[in-house]
């Protein structure tokens, strides 16, 4: 069999990823294990980075084939 991994990395720098960031924060805030203190502190970050130009975030995509 042939098997290929290609792992593709679009970075963002325009704030794209950040409805993905909040929806990843209501995870957190189910399992509780952070404070709502420390998961608005990283909602109000990435805000405030996006509204600055300064925000970056990676979210990796991975994707893998196979031949018999």
């Amino acid at each position: 069999a042939e098997v290929a991994v290609q792992v593709r990395a679009n970075p963002d720098t325009k704030g794209r990823l950040l409805h993905l960031i909040t929806n990843l924060a209501g995870y957190a805030r189910l399992g509780g294990a952070l404070d709502e203190l420390a998961i608005q502190a990283v909602l109000d970050c990435a805000s405030r980075a996006v509204e600055a130009g300064t925000f970056f975030a990676l979210n990796p995509q991975f994707m893998v084939t196979a031949t018999v």
